[in-house]
């Protein structure tokens, strides 16, 4: 047959042959020659998003929000992840799960007087990406 065999159906038998003559054949073996299709490829995580910004206002009770817009740089995530921490060196915590294609999101602080860090990550199948850069707000 070779090293590639065409595609299609083989039929086998096996005899022993020595000095005394040959014995008698075996039942017959198959063999299916066919394509081997590769797995699908693995899913990478989505592209890292970007130019995430942070704005303070208020909502209609008065209470302060952070308004949070970011570029989606990708068309296959899932969704969106939210990270929040009190200090810009780290300490990062996932506070939210927002859908695939949403940019723009609402904090409901309340009226803590204090610095807020926040970082996004798109996710997905294959993971979840880099974070995005880290954007502050702070509330009075």
């Amino acid at each position: 047959l070779g090293s590639s065999p065409t595609q299609g159906t083989y039929y086998y038998k096996i005899a022993a042959v020595n000095a005394d003559g040959k014995s008698a054949d075996s039942n017959v073996a198959t063999a299916e020659v066919g394509t081997v299709t590769p797995p699908p490829p693995t899913q990478q995580p989505p592209a890292v998003p970007s130019g995430l910004t942070a704005m303070v206002g208020k909502d209609t009770t008065g209470n302060s929000v952070v308004i949070l817009t970011w570029q989606d740089n990708s068309s296959d995530e899932q969704g969106f992840n939210l990270y929040l921490s009190n200090s810009a060196t780290g300490g990062f915590s996932k506070v939210a799960t927002f859908g695939p294609g949403q940019t723009i999101v609402v904090h409901n602080v309340g009226s803590a007087a204090t610095t807020f860090y926040y970082q996004v990550k798109s996710f997905n199948a294959g993971g979840e990406s880099g974070a995005s850069n880290t954007s502050s707000a702070t509330v009075n």
